[in-house]
Order: structure tokens, then sequence, then C-alpha cells
């Protein structure tokens, strides 16, 4: 590198944390798992993503599919991989696979 550090996204983390809890509006847990967890949303035209994780580094690339057929061949590449695992989000599903997994039950599973 030629010795100039990645800019870093601003964050402002510790100003909300030292907020009164007074300035939230209380929520209930269920309320807040169908809205965070259960209500995830991925644009229209966007068929999958994927977040693969290397288990001996623990570095994360995400990937993004508009066609299945992409998405597909990208699951099947992965689980040759050894030492990744990844989680593939559609409109519909989520699930994490090991790379030990049969890649068509995962793809059929999801609707790829």
């Amino acid at each position: 590198m030629n010795g100039k550090r990645k800019k870093e996204f601003p964050n402002s983390w510790k100003q909300y944390a030292e907020l009164d809890s007074s300035f939230f509006m209380p929520i209930e847990y269920e309320e807040f798992m169908d809205w965070k967890v259960y209500g995830w949303e991925i644009p229209g035209n966007v068929c999958c993503l994927i977040r693969e994780r290397n288990v001996s580094t623990g570095k994360v690339h995400e990937h993004v599919y508009q066609r299945p057929s992409a998405a597909d061949k990208k699951i099947k590449q992965l689980t040759l991989q050894r030492n990744v695992e990844f989680t593939i989000v559609t409109d519909q599903h989520v699930a994490t696979v090991k790379a030990d997994e049969n890649p068509e039950d995962v793809s059929a599973e999801l609707g790829l």
C-alpha cells in the first residue's frame, strides 16, 4: 500500500449510547422480531443475496444476483470449497449452508 489509510465511515454510535432511554420509543420483543428479523426486504430486481464467510480467516464477501441460474452456479462453487460457510437470502427464505451440504438440496429448497 502507499501508506494511506482507508477512509472510515463516520459512526455516531457513542452519541446514541449516551442518550437517556426516554428518547427511544419502547417496543415489545415480538414486535421487534416481526419488524427486523422476519420483515426483511430485498429489492424486486434482486433474486438473492449470498454472504460467504471463510471460517479460517473470518473474511466475509457478499454477492448479489438477479438471475437464479447465476446464484445456483455460485452456490455450487461455494459448496466445493473447504472452510466456507454461507448464508443465502431470497424474498421468501433465509438459509445458512455448511460446505458439506448438498447444493442441489439447498437450491431446490430456495426455489433457485
